[in-house]
């Protein structure tokens, strides 16, 4: 239909006025299309750049948690946590943040990342032992049950100590034991994995379990052989050889794994020993100079006890 307008002018400056109007209806649709996609668009962009914001706040926090800053870990796990908070990394930051300090409220977390996706090695050891902190048997045992059964990689010293621990709080000793005992044959044990799972092996022999220990001479000599340094793993050791010193005597013909004069003598030097620690040694002296033996009661005083007690 012609325009009022329109009638005065050629038939090519009409066809030129057509185009023109085409031009601008069609260029009209494409901004109205550009801006639903806009819209359209705008939500999953958006989530995208906090998810990418997010990683990389968890990432940070990460490696704080590993250097024991917590307060910056914590400033990005917050972080990570506001901008997405469903985000797999955010989630995992902050359970291993609040695993690591004791917090209650880890194993929540860890089960709304598994709700996500599965969890890995690394996650089902700080499950477990968040799970251990809060005596939470049931998640602990579920956990370290994936630790043992995965056929990819074969379980690590920690994974073996974590079911040992689970099974002593069950006293389960035939079970503590044997899991304890491979902890000191698996891969990649430390100090103080090695400490830990020669004291549950003690513990179990205390607690009337010596029948599932094969030597218990043997894992007595390994504690006193822990003992002999100057990190924190030989000052518990010695602690805990000091909390049994006096009662090896009227029980066994056996000599102590440590002297009690080497013992008391190495608490004293210890670098790392503090004031409560030198007592005890004190209280060990006195009690050997007063009499040969331990008077009823004392192996308390030192405050020593198993994982599972």
């Amino acid at each position: 239909m012609m325009a009022k307008n329109d009638f005065m002018l050629t038939d090519e400056e009409r066809r030129q006025r057509r185009r023109k109007r085409r031009r601008w209806l069609l260029t009209g649709v494409g901004f109205l299309l550009f801006a639903v996609v806009g819209v359209v668009a705008a939500r999953p962009v958006r989530h995208f750049i906090k998810g990418w914001q997010a990683r990389r706040h968890a990432e940070r926090a990460f490696v704080f948690i590993e250097q024991e800053k917590w307060r910056e870990a914590r400033d990005e796990a917050t972080a990570a946590y506001r901008l997405s908070p469903n985000e797999p990394q955010t989630l995992r930051a902050v359970a291993r943040l609040v695993s690591r300090v004791n917090q209650p409220g880890a194993v929540e977390f860890w089960k709304k990342l598994e709700a996500l996706q599965p969890l890995t090695r690394a996650d089902l050891r700080e499950e477990a032992i968040a799970s251990l902190k809060t005596n939470d048997l049931a998640v602990a045992d579920e956990a370290i049950e994936e630790l043992l059964k995965n056929e990819r990689e074969k379980p690590t010293a920690a994974d073996w100590l974590l079911a040992a621990d689970v099974a002593g709080r069950k006293h389960q000793y035939d079970k503590a034991s044997q899991f304890a005992e491979k902890t000191l044959t698996a891969p990649g044990l430390t100090r103080r994995d090695e400490y830990q799972a020669v004291f549950i092996l003690q513990t179990v022999v205390r607690d009337g379990g010596a029948r599932f220990v094969r030597d218990a001479k043997q894992i007595d000599d390994r504690m006193a052989s822990l003992a002999k340094g100057n990190d924190d793993v030989a000052l518990d050791a010695l602690i805990v050889l000091a909390q049994f010193a006096p009662g090896t005597a009227p029980e066994s013909n056996n000599a102590p794994p440590m002297p009690v004069d080497e013992l008391i003598r190495r608490i004293g030097d210890h670098p790392l020993a503090k004031v409560s620690h030198k007592l005890l040694a004190a209280d060990l002296e006195m009690t050997t100079k007063i009499s040969p033996f331990s008077p009823p009661g004392f192996p308390a005083m030192a405050g020593i006890s198993a994982p599972w007690i």
